[in-house]
C-alpha cells in the first residue's frame, strides 16, 4: 500500500519538474530558448545592430507549436518583423513600425517555416526564419 501511495505522489512531482524545465528560458531576463514540451513558451529575437539576433546568435529560430516569437527593438532606429512567406494555412504577420524598446509577438498557428524581414532595412535584415515543429 505504501508503494502505491508513493508512486502516485512521485509521478506528478516528476512531471511538474520536467514541465518547469522546459518553459524556463536559458538566457534569463527575457531571453529565450527554443524547444519546450508543447508549453506556451516564447523565444525572444532582439533587433540589435541592424540585425535580427536570435538566442545562440544568427537570425533563425525553431519552436514548438503553441510557442511564440517575441521581437524586441534594442536599436535606436525603427524596425519591423514582416513575413514574406508562410506554410500552407499559416498566418502572415507584420509588426508595423517598432521604435526603440517596442515589442511584437507572433504565435504561429501551424507546423512549418516562416520567412521574414525588416521593411525598413530590406537589404540587410532579410531571410530570417521561424521553424515550427
Amino acid at each position: 500500500m505504501l508503494k502505491r501511495v508513493c508512486s502516485v505522489v512521485l509521478i506528478p512531482a516528476v512531471f511538474l519538474l520536467g514541465c518547469g524545465g522546459d518553459t524556463t528560458a536559458p538566457g534569463g531576463g527575457g531571453g529565450g530558448g527554443g524547444g519546450g514540451g508543447g508549453g506556451a513558451g516564447s523565444v525572444t529575437v532582439n533587433m540589435q545592430g541592424i540585425a535580427f539576433v536570435a538566442p545562440g546568435g544568427g537570425d533563425d529560430v525553431t519552436i514548438s507549436l503553441g510557442e511564440s516569437v517575441r521581437w524586441v527593438n534594442l536599436d535606436g532606429v525603427t524596425h519591423t518583423a514582416t513575413s514574406t512567406s508562410e506554410p500552407p494555412g499559416g498566418s502572415t504577420f507584420n509588426s508595423g513600425n517598432l521604435g526603440n524598446g517596442s515589442e511584437f509577438t507572433f504565435t504561429p498557428n501551424v507546423i512549418g517555416t516562416w520567412v521574414y524581414f525588416c521593411q525598413v532595412h530590406p537589404g540587410i535584415m532579410v531571410g530570417a526564419t521561424i521553424t515550427v515543429q
